[in-house]
């Protein structure tokens, strides 16, 4: 984002393995060659909740709206994209024998972007 390394990471971290995700996803979808498929995004990266524990605790204590009240509120006070920021992605092995390209954006309002830059 704008220049800097936000997230790096690679399938050796996923709790599934590539062919496992595949085969699950094919059960209820269609794939074809070529197709992208989305797995989420880093721990840490995006929106998070409390710990496990404490989320057990919550559920018990609060209704499900107040829970989300809260959730939302403290994932506002962190920093996410605002108009103006610059996002490329890139999707390649580890060697480099495999590059599937970038993709480079510019955020213009919430909700909004421009494509392919």
């Amino acid at each position: 984002m704008n220049g800097q390394l936000k997230q790096s990471d690679n399938t050796a971290n996923w709790v599934y393995r590539p062919a496992e995700t595949l085969t699950e996803l094919s059960e209820f979808s269609n794939l074809s060659p070529g197709d992208v498929v989305l797995t989420g995004t880093p721990h840490g990266c995006t929106a998070t909740s409390p710990p496990p524990i404490l989320r057990r605790l919550l559920t018990a204590l609060l209704p499900e709206r107040k829970l989300w009240d809260i959730f939302i509120r403290q994932n506002l006070k962190k920093p996410y994209l605002a108009p103006g920021d610059v996002i490329e992605a890139s999707i390649q092995s580890s060697d480099r024998s495999i590059d599937l390209g970038s993709h480079r954006m510019t955020i213009t309002e919430p909700g909004l972007t421009r494509r392919g830059e």
